[in-house]
This record gives structure tokens, sequence and C-alpha cells, in this order.
């Protein structure tokens, strides 16, 4: 499955393990990462779902569209998801914490 940055924050996250560790901190950036390979390596939402490490499962409310995935006890990334040729690309929105707050 192919990842996309929603924002340059994100994308700087995707590209940089040092700056995600300033960042997030060490365990979630950790986190963060070893979920990275996960989603990288499905091959379906359905293998998304399935996995229950991610704990990814859909938004309701406003945040309606999204999806979110563990990194922790406190923070979530918010995805968005979308078919193409190629396959699923899945969006990182943001990353949250504490209930789906702006990082």
């Amino acid at each position: 499955m192919e990842v996309r940055a929603g924002n340059r924050q994100i994308e700087k996250l995707l590209k940089d393990p040092q700056w995600a560790i300033r960042q997030l901190g060490d365990a979630t950036a950790r986190r963060f990462l070893v979920q990275l390979r996960t989603i990288r390596a499905a091959t379906s939402v359905e293998h998304l779902v399935a996995l229950p490490s991610l704990r990814f499962h859909k938004l309701t409310g406003d945040w309606e569209g999204y999806y979110s995935i563990r990194l922790g006890q406190r923070f979530r990334l918010i995805c968005s998801l979308e078919s193409s040729s190629a396959g699923i690309i899945l969006t990182i929105e943001e990353v949250s914490r504490d209930h789906y707050q702006d990082l």
C-alpha cells in the first residue's frame, strides 16, 4: 500500500526518523516507523482491519470519512484512503493525541 503525507509536517515524519523522534518522543516515533512498515506491506484495507496491532477503524462524527491507526496510548494517525489504478493510497492527514486533537 502506498503511504502519502497530507502536509509538510507529516512529510518530515515520513522522511526523517530523527525528526520524528524529536517531535513524538523515542517510543512513539519507533512505533510510528513500525506501523508505517506494516501499512506499506498491507495489500488491502481488510488486511489493515485484520491486524490487531494497528487498531485500524473508521472514525465517526466530525471525523467521518477518516480512519485511525493507534501509535500508543495517546497518539493516533488520522488517515484517509483513496483507490488508484496502482492500488490503495493511504494519506496520513495528521498525528493526533488525546482524543484526536492536533499534535
